[in-house]
Order: C-alpha cells, then sequence, then structure tokens
C-alpha cells in the first residue's frame, strides 16, 4: 500500500483527479517560518524543562524508594518481591522513554553542529541507542546548506519515524538515506519490519503509525511524503523537498 501526500492543497487535488500546483517558499514565508520556528522550539526547552524537573524526578524518586523497598523484604515474601520487581522493571523502561522523550524535545542536535548529515547520524544513533536495531546511514550527492526550517523539519520527520519503527515495525534493520540532487533534496527511511496495510489515508491518520505529525512537517514545507508499506514487508518512508 503506497500513500503520497504533499500538502493539504495537493493531496485534496490528487483526491480529484487534478494535476496541483507547485508551491514555494518566498522571502516572507522563509522569514516567518524562521521566527515561528524559534518560537517552538524555546516552548519545547520550556516543556522539556518541566517534565524533567517534575514527572521525571518525581517518578525516579519514587522508583528509588521502591526498589529500597523490594531489597529490604524478607525471603517469607518471595512473590510479593518478584511482582515489586517486574513493575520497577516496566517503570525503569518507561522512565527510558520519558528520558527520550524529553531529549529530543530539547534537540541540541542542529544547535551544535551546521551539518544536517551529521545532525541526522547523532539523532538516529540516539533513538537506537540500547535497542539491537542494526542502523545503515548514508548519504548521497554533494551536502549543501537547506535553512534552519527546513533542516529542522526533517531532523524530526527522522526521529519521529525511527521512534515509529521502535514502538511498532519489530524491525531488526533500519536504512536512512540523505540524497542531494540538483533540485531537491530526498530523506529515506527504510526498515524490514511488520509494515502495515492501511486501506486509506484517513485509516493511517487514525493508526498508531505517527504518520499524520510527519505528514504536517512535509506538507509546511510544500513537499511530497511517499509511505510504502504492506504486512510482513517493512516500510519505506520518503520526503522529497525542493531546493
Amino acid at each position: 500500500m503506497k500513500i503520497k501526500v504533499s500538502g493539504r492543497l495537493d493531496y485534496e487535488l490528487e483526491s480529484r483527479g487534478e494535476e496541483s500546483p507547485r508551491i514555494g517558499f518566498g522571502p516572507g514565508n522563509v522569514e516567518l517560518g524562521t521566527l515561528q520556528l524559534a518560537a517552538q522550539q524555546d516552548e519545547r526547552k520550556r516543556i522539556a524543562q518541566e517534565l524533567h524537573d517534575t514527572l521525571l524526578q518525581g517518578f525516579t524518586g519514587i522508583a528509588l524508594k521502591l526498589d529500597a523497598l523490594t531489597t529490604s523484604l524478607p525471603p517469607a515474601l518471595s512473590k510479593t518481591k518478584q511482582q515489586l520487581q517486574q513493575a520497577l522493571e516496566q517503570m525503569d523502561h518507561y522512565l527510558g522513554e520519558t528520558r527520550r522523550s524529553i531529549w529530543n524535545l530539547r534537540s541540541p542536535t542542529l544547535q551544535s553542529t551546521e551539518d544536517l548529515s551529521k545532525a541526522l547520524l547523532e539523532a538516529s544513533e540516539r533513538t537506537l541507542a540500547g535497542t539491537t536495531i542494526t542502523l545503515s546511514f548514508l548519504v548521497q550527492g554533494a551536502a549543501r546548506k537547506l535553512g534552519n526550517v527546513p533542516e529542522h523539519h526533517l531532523l524530526r520527520v527522522c526521529e519521529e519515524a525511527l521512534a515509529n519503527v521502535l514502538k511498532h515495525a519489530h524491525a531488526t534493520r533500519v536504512e536512512v538515506v540523505l540524497d542531494f540532487t540538483t533540485k531537491e533534496v530526498q530523506l529515506q527511511i527504510r526498515d524490514n519490519g511488520c509494515g502495515f496495510e492501511p486501506t486509506s489515508w484517513e485509516v493511517s491518520k487514525r493508526g498508531h503509525f505517527g504518520l499524520l505529525g510527519i505528514k504536517e512537517r512535509v506538507a509546511s514545507l510544500f513537499g511530497m511524503l511517499s509511505v510504502d508499506s504492506a504486512s510482513g514487508k517493512g516500510t519505506r518512508l520518503l520526503v522529497t523537498i525542493s531546493t
């Protein structure tokens, strides 16, 4: 099953069998996008700090107390001790997911490097760290600067796509390819997981694969999103942006 989307206008026209126009960024749109991006990043940092200082710290403290209580239980309560240990293992898993989410909210990668390919590689390695998934990362063509807004959204698309692989794909391998051509840049994320078979775009929006957020980011860049997947055949996500 393939899903192709290039923004709300293009998608609606395509569904009626009409040809969609090409739309690009003008100077005013670029400036507005930069200001919006800066405001979004500031808000993300604030939310990340709040989550870290309240929920994450609080639940970490609770986990430590439960661990100490579990250790002190007498042998006669071995069954209770086992149940608590299982609960602690589950809590540790979710605390790890929370830390990963907070780290992604902060998104320091593009701030520490001006190279999109390096930022994508660091984000990919960070997302897959501690898993058994093998990462293949490749850059094709002559790399060039795309601007803060498109680079930010491409980084987020990569992070969200890899997060979906972790949560749903049951994959053992994932491939990330950044391809620079003369007039376009393409980002491909392909996995060898279980895949899925949405019967329509509307179904996929209601599913748990997070395609809606990715679609919105691609649409904001007036790009094209293509998702090719089938049950047992893995998933290939391709983003194409004109430059």
